[in-house]
């Protein structure tokens, strides 16, 4: 018995089979490049977040630029091209700025109390006891009195820290 009519050919060869390949292909190419434009607009929007960032901090806005930093390092994990510190950094550096404004603060409201037997109105009685180069972080904290004895301070950061003497 000859076998000569057996199509030798392989699914592969088969028509319909190469224009499935061929689709897939094309899907691939499509969905590689969708992906590189989709990333260059993210490094694009991150760029110009640590544009803002740095705009923030240079009008000494510390909570403004941290937040943008730390979104950067959370979500995108962005450093600028040319060097310079990674937003993971900067944020971490301003955040520890801002604590220390906030610790001699604390300090300065705890020695007004101390002295006068009641909490400041306001900040601005207690700026001439904190280290000039921590003042302007000031300005980005809230400050609210209740009362002598409890006084809260938002940092700006993320949650409130409140703290209450007797």
């Amino acid at each position: 018995m000859r076998i000569d009519n057996l199509d030798r050919r392989s699914p592969v060869h088969a028509p319909g089979a190469v224009w499935v390949l061929i689709a897939l292909g094309l899907v691939l190419v499509a969905f590689v490049v969708y992906s590189q434009i989709q990333d260059s607009r993210a490094q694009r929007r991150a760029a110009a977040l640590h544009v803002e960032a740095v705009e923030f901090e240079g009008k000494k806005n510390l909570q403004a630029a941290y937040r943008r930093y730390s979104w950067l390092c959370d979500v995108a994990t962005f450093r600028p091209s040319g060097g310079g510190e990674s937003s993971c950094e900067s944020a971490a550096r301003l955040n520890s700025t801002i604590s220390a404004a906030y610790d001699e603060t604390v300090a300065a409201l705890k020695r007004y109390r101390k002295a006068k037997g009641r909490y400041p109105d306001s900040l601005d009685e207690v700026k001439e006891q904190v280290p000039p180069s921590l003042v302007p972080v000031l300005s980005g904290f809230k400050y609210i009195r209740e009362g002598d004895t409890k006084a809260s301070i938002l940092t700006g950061i993320e949650v409130s820290v409140v703290f209450s003497l007797k």
